[in-house]
């Protein structure tokens, strides 16, 4: 998978919960929100990491 569509869903969840912060009454919590995508990020990366099969796997395949 490439890197766009790793970035694509947290940065759509980052833009998404700024959006939501903005219309609701109250303030914009820009660090949270960057944090929560932030690790929306690196769980993706990991899953899609972790889905590669590895060399031991690759000579059992063939």
């Amino acid at each position: 998978m490439s890197l766009g569509k790793l970035v694509r869903f947290p940065l759509l969840l980052f833009v998404t919960a700024c959006i939501w912060q903005a219309v609701a009454p109250g303030e914009i919590r820009f660090a949270d929100n960057l944090g929560v995508s932030l690790v929306a990020f690196a769980m993706m990366a990991i899953w899609e990491w972790a889905k590669k099969p590895g060399p031991w796997g690759q000579s059992r395949q063939s």
